[in-house]
């Protein structure tokens, strides 16, 4: 995950700004537009649609774009729908273009469809009451392929990728843990750094995840901040400037070494 978050909410999937992330949101339009041109929406309903869900995208605040000189149409073509659509544009804004990735559209977008049949005398199949339901599926299933995209990039797509992935955190989450062992009560270091990083590392990944779980449920509060967790791990493990261990007033074990106790001897 993007390391300024500890959970990645449903709206980061969307506007996160890894590269994975950003290469499923351009095929995420891209493949919307082809299907709004295969069902015979206007140019200008494609442009206003998805102008604004890359807007959304973004981060940014969705405007209704320059149709006449992004399409080079004159305005007298544009007459008939292009205040239809401008509406739907506005409606879809108060919905919400978050919305739209859940295929949630606003009923004027049809509607300024339904006008744009009727000018260019579209059979029936053209229609909203049959390409609506063929438009709402295609929204769900790509908005399915960019949480499967950002799914992927974190766990990787197949159980090796999975296994590379875990264990390069958790080693990163030694290496961090080393530095920082003097925020640790004395009985708690006595016990998980009993031994060298060198030999956590070779651990097995079952072995090095329960070690990380226990070393960030022993700090209270957790010492692991956004801050701290972008030290480059390849610097020294010890840190002159950094004060000396603090003496528990207290030799107590933690509770969770009373059951996992020879794990960790």
């Amino acid at each position: 995950r993007c390391q300024s978050l500890q959970v990645e909410d449903w709206k980061h999937i969307f506007h996160c700004t890894s590269t994975s992330a950003q290469t499923a949101h351009k095929s995420f339009l891209t493949n919307i537009r082809t299907k709004l041109q295969q069902l015979k929406f206007s140019d200008p309903m494609i442009q206003a649609s998805l102008t604004g869900a890359d807007a959304w995208l973004n981060t940014q605040t969705p405007t209704f774009p320059d149709i006449h000189n992004i399409l080079n149409m004159t305005i007298s073509e544009l007459d008939p729908i292009l205040p239809l659509i401008r509406t739907a544009f506005t409606h879809q804004s108060a919905i919400g273009w978050d919305q739209l990735f859940c295929g949630r559209l606003a009923s004027s977008w049809f509607e300024a469809h339904d006008k744009y049949c009727d000018l260019r005398h579209l059979g029936p199949k053209y229609y909203a009451t049959t390409t609506g339901l063929s438009l709402i599926k295609v929204l769900l299933q790509e908005t399915l392929h960019i949480w499967k995209a950002r799914n992927e990039s974190i766990h990787g797509a197949t159980y090796e990728e999975n296994q590379q992935i875990r264990t390069a955190n958790a080693d990163q989450s030694i290496r961090y843990y080393h530095r920082i062992q003097h925020k640790f009560s004395q009985s708690d270091q006595d016990i998980l750094f009993s031994n060298t990083i060198q030999t956590l590392l070779d651990k097995s990944l079952h072995y090095k995840e329960n070690w990380v779980h226990l070393c960030l449920t022993c700090l209270d509060p957790p010492a692991l901040t956004n801050t701290e967790s972008t030290i480059d791990d390849s610097s020294p493990l010890t840190n002159d400037s950094d004060p000396s261990p603090p003496l528990s007033s207290a030799p107590n074990i933690h509770p969770f070494f009373k059951i996992h106790d020879s794990q960790f001897r």
